[in-house]
């Protein structure tokens, strides 16, 4: 799943043709990407967008899916450097990408429209972990299951053990650092300090981890519109929980909006 972040406040203000000329490039370029790499474009809500990679039980589809959203990062950014409207008025998007087992089938009214798509709870996932991406600042999380497959060709950073709104079941979250053996010393810095931080975390040291995110903090990349990254958001929530003292802690973070 992806969506523009805060599509709604950018368009405010922007004439109608100018707002369709943005969302067409933007989804027509990422469109491009996921098809190039085996994805089907499941459909269009507005500025969103719903692809999927289905194959056996090779991972060759799994890898393609992580390239995609590496790539249509990369796009993006390009296009905010060098698109004459988006370099005024950058646009900035989250993905969730998760990895299950699902049933492509007929939905909707046959005496109306029918259209062919995927549901199962790993979509559901994947559409939570998309909204989910914004509470730590970043513009995309993907799940342990796609990791799992994937984990030889890309360097990943956990970034939290979630109890998504709907679900009962927690999902250990990842952020995509690199391909494998090709991150800079700086983002090497941050997946030790900040992985060491949450492993002080998931143990209840939540004054220990509280230092561990002060220091991984100095490794976050800067953001431009936007001050909070997952060091800060694991800094300020133990803070919390030092003064809460919570009972029978499990490590998971519980959210109750989408």
């Amino acid at each position: 799943f992806s969506d523009i972040e805060q599509f709604t406040d950018i368009c405010e203000g922007m004439e109608p043709e100018r707002m369709a000329f943005v969302i067409n490039t933007y989804l027509g370029e990422m469109s491009n990407i996921a098809i190039k790499y085996g994805g089907t474009i499941d459909k269009f809500i507005g500025d969103a967008c719903m692809a999927f990679w289905l194959t056996d039980e090779s991972d060759e589809s799994v890898l393609n899916a992580v390239r995609s959203l590496m790539l249509i990062k990369k796009e993006v950014e390009a296009l905010n450097k060098n698109h004459p409207l988006m370099a005024k008025d950058p646009i900035h998007i989250r993905m969730g990408l998760n990895t299950g087992k699902v049933i492509l089938c007929d939905i909707g009214a046959s005496n109306a429209r029918v259209d062919l798509t995927i549901i199962g709870d790993a979509v559901n996932i994947a559409s939570r972990l998309e909204s989910a991406s914004k509470n730590y600042g970043l513009d995309h999380l993907i799940s342990e299951e796609t990791v799992n497959r994937t984990n030889g060709n890309f360097e990943y950073r956990l970034i939290d053990r979630v109890i998504v709104k709907g679900k009962q079941t927690p999902v250990q979250c990842y952020q995509l650092i690199s391909e494998k053996g090709c991150a800079t010393k700086n983002q090497q810095k941050l997946l030790e300090t900040f992985d060491k931080g949450l492993q002080a975390y998931f143990r209840e040291e939540f004054t220990v981890a509280l230092k561990t995110f002060e220091q991984s903090q100095r490794f976050e990349p800067s953001k431009i519109k936007t001050a909070k990254n997952p060091s800060l958001v694991f800094a300020e929530r133990c803070q919390r929980l030092i003064e809460l003292k919570p009972e029978n802690w499990q490590g998971v973070w519980e959210f109750t909006t989408k």
